[in-house]
């Protein structure tokens, strides 16, 4: 389901599918959108997982600022995303095909996550 929050100042998009835990974030590489996790999500993450794949910034229907892409802003961003969809409140794992947006880079919000080739 394609849904719009505001955050950090910005609106993201982000499509929100019904599962399971642990919630899955899908965050797309650098040219890529919400939908770029589309293939994997149909094939079986959803409705076994909740899956939540955004447009980060500056990407697809979320906001395109002139300035604001540091880490710290996307991670804001996605800090926000976990609180307003109540990811925050239980098991969450990310999933990303960007080395770019390793585990190591996103300390306040890492539990778990993992890397994916796409």
């Amino acid at each position: 389901m394609d849904k719009i929050i505001n955050v950090n100042n910005i609106t993201l998009h982000y499509l929100d599918r019904p599962g399971g835990e642990p919630t899955l974030i899908l965050l797309h590489g650098l040219t890529a959108n919400a939908h770029a996790f589309d293939g994997i999500v149909q094939a079986g993450l959803s409705p076994r997982f909740r899956t939540l794949s955004v447009d980060l910034r500056g990407r697809g229907q979320s906001d395109k600022p002139a300035s604001g892409y540091s880490l710290a802003d996307h991670a804001g961003d996605i800090l926000g995303l976990m609180e307003t969809t109540r990811a925050s409140s239980g098991p969450c794992w990310w999933a990303t095909p960007s080395a770019g947006c390793s585990r190591s880079s996103w300390p306040p919000i890492t539990r778990s996550g993992w890397t994916v080739s796409c």
